[in-house]
């Protein structure tokens, strides 16, 4: 059974944390999304207390992997959740909204 998933306005806001991990091999990160902080209310057995759901996002494409990781491995930063997604899916290549309103 497959899930759909867009990256419409009614998403976004879904996503609770931009956030930056680890990218095996080698010192590269990806940048991803905290989908789920607080797996108490959906009641997962697998995943322990210190866990977090990051969602990362392929570029140019509708899809991504959701891990299940330490929070100690995921860096918070200071990115909305639509200057993220607008980086991604433009490969880097476009700036952050904000610059582009300066301008």
């Amino acid at each position: 059974m497959g899930v759909q998933f867009s990256f419409s306005s009614e998403q976004k806001g879904k996503f609770k944390q931009v956030v930056l991990v680890n990218v095996p091999p080698g010192n590269g990160q990806q940048i991803g999304f905290i989908t789920v902080s607080d797996f108490e209310e959906l009641s997962h057995t697998f995943i322990a207390d210190d866990q977090v759901a990051v969602f990362l996002p392929f570029s140019y494409a509708i899809g991504g992997n959701t891990v299940i990781m330490s929070r100690e491995n995921v860096v918070e930063i200071d990115m909305s959740v639509e200057d993220a997604l607008r980086f991604i899916a433009t490969v880097g290549i476009v700036g952050n909204i904000n610059d582009e309103k300066k301008e």
